[in-house]
């Protein structure tokens, strides 16, 4: 009876509708129907499979068939995969520990095989690119080479650790802008500058303390229509209000400075920028490696300086490496199988050709030895 009577008001808006218009109605009013009633069957499905799909491994069993099918129609390959692992594993040949690491890859090492997926997801959050691109360029066809690639067999968590990205630059950002108030601040007043005659100007509208102007910095880089010309002045209305409340007054030439000095923290490739990028990246990834159980990084004391210089963002931190271990695990459970052929066998061809330049390098020393020898009897 509610759809009849849903049905009638479709057709009911207008009393001079012609036979063919009020058929038209209705059909349009079947077919929004017919959408409803798949999106309500897809819900229910999904309520259905979701404890099916949560115990005993079978979400990961289900995931991996789902790859293998689309492998096997061509859709997919681990082209992409082959070589985010090739770059993670390529740093390892110039170390005794790192070579003793491909040792372990050759043979079926759970634990070391882990430690490296760890190693390439936080790689891949280091990207100045947004994964999502990465990933939706991937999918498209277009030629993977060393300079661009994606990893298939992360495809689905393109979209979450691209959320990561952001979040990890965002607090890299932030954390630089504010340091950089702090020190145009505490030059102004270590210059010996005395206050106006007048209270100075204090922008009623800004923070007026290091925490306040924090937290504002991580609103206003979380808008998706925050300008640069805003974020400047934004900033230096914080820092004018900042050094106001300690009796300071920053004129023309301190407040370009910070404009110049916001227009540059911008890029990624700002040397407090990058430090700081790199800390976050380093909290991430020590509490990264605790969760999974593979070291303790409790005495580390480059995660000790990290967390020293970003203790107002560690929580946060630490939120986006308890999202990223989830997804370290699943990946490895569903994928295990191709992660641990993979690095054997790039391990294998990077010691041998290890091994080949060293025994290169020694025969060529020998000739020369040989050489100079030859050339002192005569």
């Amino acid at each position: 009876q509610r759809w009849a009577a849903a049905a009638t008001a479709a057709i009911r808006t207008s009393s001079t509708l012609s036979l063919v218009q009020q058929l038209a109605r209705v059909t349009a009013w079947l077919h929004y129907k017919l959408d409803q009633i798949r999106v309500d069957i897809s819900n229910f499905q999904l309520e259905t499979l979701a404890p099916y799909l949560s115990t005993d491994g079978r979400g990961a069993e289900y995931e991996r068939k789902r790859f293998e099918e689309a492998r096997q129609r061509k859709v997919l390959s681990l082209a992409g995969t082959a070589l985010w692992l090739r770059e993670t594993l390529a740093p390892m040949a110039d170390t005794d520990s790192g070579r003793a690491t491909l040792q372990e890859l050759q043979r079926d090492a759970p634990t070391t095989r882990l430690r490296v997926e760890v190693a390439g997801a936080v790689a891949l959050l280091r990207r100045p690119s947004s994964l999502l691109a990465d990933a939706a360029a991937a999918s498209a066809g277009q030629t993977m080479t060393r300079e661009f690639h994606f990893p298939e067999t992360l495809r689905l968590d393109a979209e979450a650790m691209t959320a990561m990205q952001n979040v990890l630059q965002r607090v890299a950002l932030t954390a630089t802008l504010t340091a950089t108030v702090l020190q145009v601040v505490s030059a102004a007043a270590q210059s010996g500058a005395s206050p106006a005659s007048r209270a100075p100007h204090r922008p009623s509208h800004s923070p007026d303390n290091i925490d306040e102007l924090r937290t504002a910095l991580g609103e206003w880089l979380s808008a998706d229509d925050m300008k640069l010309a805003d974020l400047q002045a934004g900033v230096v209305d914080s820092a004018v209000a900042i050094a106001s409340g300690q009796g300071v007054q920053l004129g023309d030439t301190e407040q370009g400075m910070l404009r110049s000095a916001v227009q540059e923290a911008v890029s990624t490739e700002h040397p407090v920028f990058s430090t700081l990028h790199q800390r976050a990246l380093r909290v991430v990834e020590s509490r990264l490696l605790t969760r999974l159980g593979l070291v303790d990084t409790a005495d580390d004391p480059d995660a000790k300086l990290a967390m020293r210089s970003l203790r107002a963002h560690i929580d946060e931190l630490h939120g986006v490496a308890d999202k990223l271990a989830r997804i370290v695990e699943h990946n490895d459970n569903v994928f295990s199988s191709h992660y641990r052929v993979l690095m054997a066998s790039i391990a294998k061809h990077m010691l041998r050709t290890e091994e080949g330049q060293a025994t290169g390098a020694g025969a060529g020393a020998g000739a020369g030895a040989g050489a100079g020898a030859g050339a002192g009897t005569q």
